[in-house]
């Protein structure tokens, strides 16, 4: 969950995994912002070289109040995203991108036999199927924006809060990777899977207002 300081201010960006994040972040050190809790390189360290179980921008809202009290920040914002893209997305990543799950895994198996058993786990996948509503930290409001209406409106807040104008700047898509073309055929949810990632991240669901898959 980065610490933005910009022009006297300090910002927490709320980086929900998965949800164009390090697009955010980028944005933020093209126009000069100052950026503090953030590790790109979290998961090439090893276990002996780290003190905390997720990388820093994955923090739990829980464990960050721990370490800053609420008035410590000017403002608040996170980027959410509808629960079941966001699953299918994390779950293409580890499998493909930091291969900590089996290309032999199927999906369905994955949802019935261990999703249900981590999903509450921090620091599990670097937080990647944390339901998002625990990335908040608990007593913040926050500005919410939905990944499915495009990052622009993200730039237009963040360009007014500090106020100036970026027009030259672009925000960009980041960290989109080439998976293999067959790759839906191994993400295929069926109904008892929908069911039980529909309960898993109710919450999500309805504080963010996505509608639920059927």
């Amino acid at each position: 969950m980065p610490i933005i300081k910009k022009n006297n201010l300090i910002c927490h960006f709320a980086h929900i995994s998965k949800c164009g994040g390090t697009s955010v972040e980028l944005y933020l050190k093209k126009i000069g912002a100052s950026i503090a809790f953030l590790d790109p390189n979290f998961l090439e360290n090893s276990k002996q070289q780290t003190w905390n179980i997720s990388s820093p921008q994955h923090i739990d809202g829980n464990s960050l109040s721990k370490l800053f009290p609420a008035d410590f920040f000017d403002f608040s914002f996170t980027v959410v995203r509808n629960p079941i893209d966001r699953f299918k997305s994390a779950f293409k990543f580890q499998m493909y991108i930091e291969k900590k799950i089996s290309t032999e895994t199927n999906i369905n198996n994955f949802i019935s036999k261990e999703l249900k058993n981590i999903s509450e786990k921090i620091g599990i996948f670097d937080n990647h199927f944390l339901p998002q509503t625990k990335f908040l930290y608990p007593s913040i409001g926050y500005k919410i924006f939905a990944l499915e209406n495009g990052l622009f409106r993200v730039k237009e807040y963040i360009d007014k809060k500090f106020s100036q104008e970026n027009k030259n700047i672009k925000i960009g898509s980041e960290n989109k990777s080439k998976l293999p073309k067959d790759l839906d055929k191994k993400i295929d949810i069926n109904e008892v899977s929908m069911k039980i990632l529909n309960e898993i991240y109710r919450e999500d669901f309805e504080l963010f207002n996505f509608a639920k898959n059927l």
